[in-house]
Formats: structure tokens, sequence, C-alpha cells
């Protein structure tokens, strides 16, 4: 056990760091933002020292082509400081989050506690996140400072922030953590299995109870995927004809019950997800991008809400930081799918990488209805993932030491 400890110091680093964004809301993550990145910078440090430069393979180069395509940004923007500080604050922990992860949690002993403790984070979040349904209160950010977003909803029906600090990004950090609570479901004792039962019936109510369409969207592409892969195609239908009458009984109930209705979701001229408000938004983002449309205006420097990511990303960081963007997210893909089809169906490798791979999915559908990366938690959630994916998806077989749980 003390020589697992040791050799995968970086992996219960970043356990430590999930934890971190599980519990403190954006605010204190802000405060301490240098402080956390000096500790990321040590941490790098002590994995370099242990394994030399031989963790700078060639698989990391769509890493660097994202880092370097979205620095671009830096040289033409107006406020330059805000868009160097706004570039560091992505790249710095990517690089050093991603490095650690790739290199530690390929160990399928350090991974499985890294489950566990997103099992455990999760219900303890979901839970906090229902107790403000039940009995509205923002005491919680007595100490952390106040949720505005949460006291905005309290006058007409309470949409939980829990300690995510906007329901939105609660919805996102439940939503990502569901296929891990799944696999520990799949290969856990009864104790571990018992858990992620609770952890998954938890997550799913909180996170609907954000009422984000995103996140169910990303839920629904989820459950898609998982039944594809299992080749369970009755399952697939049955599915899917429920979730037309779902959508088709939620569009009986008053706001905000019927943001899942057909109506609200597809049809609505003004209200739904292809409502006019949102063409004209993209419409006001070719203007944007028209202005610098190879480099962008630079991170920080919109200062208009544009609730895409993808779109974000072209308006501050142009079509060249876009482009990096997009094969940095494709080689993962593409390099996880593939180390998928060489793997045992069914074996715990094979299920270590698959529900990482659901949880980039349903991460890749969540950001197309919200800036989400740009907040502090779920954007370090994005690069765990991504360095777990690279982990997991390496040409040799993940080691797997670990005794069942």
């Amino acid at each position: 056990m003390h020589r697992k400890i040791e050799g995968n110091l970086n992996a219960y680093f970043i356990i430590v760091l999930f934890i971190w964004i599980s519990l403190l809301p954006a605010p204190m993550q802000n405060q301490y933002s240098m402080t956390l990145k000096i500790f990321l910078f040590l941490a790098f440090l002590d994995l370099w020292a242990r394994k030399g430069n031989g963790i700078f393979r060639k698989d990391s180069l769509s890493l660097w082509i994202f880092i370097l395509g979205i620095s671009l940004s830096n040289f033409f923007a107006v406020n330059k400081e805000a868009a160097f500080t706004a570039y560091l604050n992505m790249a710095l922990p990517l690089v050093f989050i991603y490095y650690m992860a790739r290199e530690d949690f390929s160990d399928g002993f350090a991974f499985s506690i890294l489950v566990k403790a997103i099992s455990l984070c999760s219900i303890i979040v979901a839970l906090i996140g229902l107790a403000q349904c039940i009995v509205p209160n923002s005491a919680l950010y007595k100490y952390f400072g106040e949720s505005p977003f949460f006291k905005a909803y309290l006058n007409s029906s309470v949409r939980p922030v829990s300690t995510q600090w906007h329901p939105k990004v609660l919805a996102s950090y439940l939503v990502y953590s569901l296929p891990f609570n799944i696999l520990l479901f799949k290969t856990g004792s009864l104790l571990f299995r018992r858990l992620a039962v609770a952890g998954i019936v938890l997550s799913v109510a909180a996170a609907v109870l954000t009422f984000s369409r995103s996140a169910f969207l990303s839920i629904v592409t989820m459950v898609l995927f998982y039944l594809f892969m299992q080749k369970n195609f009755v399952l697939i239908r049955v599915f899917l004809v429920s979730l037309l009458l779902f959508g088709f009984v939620s569009s009986v109930f008053p706001w905000p019950l019927n943001r899942f209705s057909i109506d609200c979701m597809v049809v609505n001229p003004y209200t739904s997800m292809l409502s006019i408000n949102n063409f004209m938004k993209h419409f006001r983002v070719i203007e944007m991008i028209k202005t610098s449309p190879l480099t962008g205006a630079g991170f920080g420097n919109s200062n208009w809400v544009i609730d895409n990511t993808y779109l974000k990303i072209l308006v501050e960081a142009g079509i060249i930081g876009f482009l990096g963007f997009a094969i940095f997210i494709m080689y993962l893909l593409q390099c996880a799918w593939k180390k998928l089809g060489r793997l045992e169906a069914g074996s715990k490798e094979w299920w270590f990488l698959f529900v990482v791979l659901m949880s980039f999915i349903g991460l890749l559908v969540d950001i197309s209805g919200y800036d989400v990366i740009f907040w502090p938690n779920p954007y370090l959630y994005f690069c765990i993932l991504a360095g777990c994916m690279a982990a997991l998806s390496r040409p040799e077989q993940v080691k797997n030491n670990e005794p069942n749980a």
C-alpha cells in the first residue's frame, strides 16, 4: 500500500483537487487561484523529477497545439492584461493536470480511488442541493460569499446551487460525475455498489431540479451512448419513446417544470433552445468574429454573454484557437475510441475507459448550452477528465493492481 501511494503522489494530489472543486464554490476558487497554480506547478515538478523528459511524448502534441493556438489572441486583444490573465487561468491548470493525470491514472489502483472520491463527493453535493430545495437557505455562503444566483430564484422557484454557486454549474458537476457512480456500481463491492446507487439517484434528482436543459440533453446523450455500447437497441427505442412522452407530459406543468417539454426545448420561438433569441445571439457572434476572425478578441475581451462554449472560444480565440481546441478534443476522442475497441468488452479496464469517455461526451454536449468551462470548478473538472482519458487511452494496458473494493 505504501509503495502504491508513494508511486502515485500526483494522482492523490488530483484527488484532493477534485474534493476541493467539489466542496468550495467559485468565489473561493478565484480567491486562491494563485495558490492553486503554485501547488499544481510544484506537483508537476515532482512528476518531472520522478519520470524525466519521457513525459513529453508525441501523444501530447494536440495539447500544445491547443495551448499555442489560443495564445495568439493575447497579442491582438484590446485589453491585453485581461486576455493574458484569462489565458494563464486556462493554460496552466490544463497543462499541469493533464500531464499528472495522464502519467498516474493509468494505474488502476489510483484511478479506483478517484472513482470512489467522485461518487462520495457527488452524494454530498447533491444532498446539499436537495436540502436547498426543501429548506431554501443560503447559509452555506455566510463565509464564502452569498450566491446572487441562488437569491434570484428564492422569489419564484428554488433551483439549487449547492457548493457550485450556480444552478447550471451544479448540474454540470453532477452530470459529469454520474458515469463514475455507474462504474462503481459495476465494479465495486456490495458496500460501494450501494453507495453508487445513492450517487446515481441523488445526482439525477438534484441535476433535474436545476432545470438545466443542456444538462438534461447531456444525460440523454450519455444514456443513449451507454445503451448503444451495450448493444441494447430495444431499450434505446423504449427510452426514446419514453423521452417523447415525457416531453409532452411536461408541457402541462407551469414554469420551471415545463422547461423539459417539447415546446420549451425546440418549438417555442421565444423560450426554446432553438428560439429567435438564440439565433440572434449567433448572428451577433458572427459580427464579433468578423472584427478579428483568425486570432479572436482575446479571452475576457468579449463583453457579451454567449451561452455556448464553442462559440465563446471562437469569438475570443478566433478560428486558430478554435481549431486548436477541436484538434485536442478530437484526438482524445479518437485515441479513446481506438483503445476501447482493443480492450476486452466488459473487463475492468474497458469499464474504466468507457465511463471516462461517457462523462467526456456528456461534457461536450453540456458546454454547447453554456460557457461553463470558463467557470473555475467545471473547467478543472474538464482538465481532470482530459488527463484521465489520455491516461486510459495509452497504448499499454492499464496497470490494474486494485483489489476488489
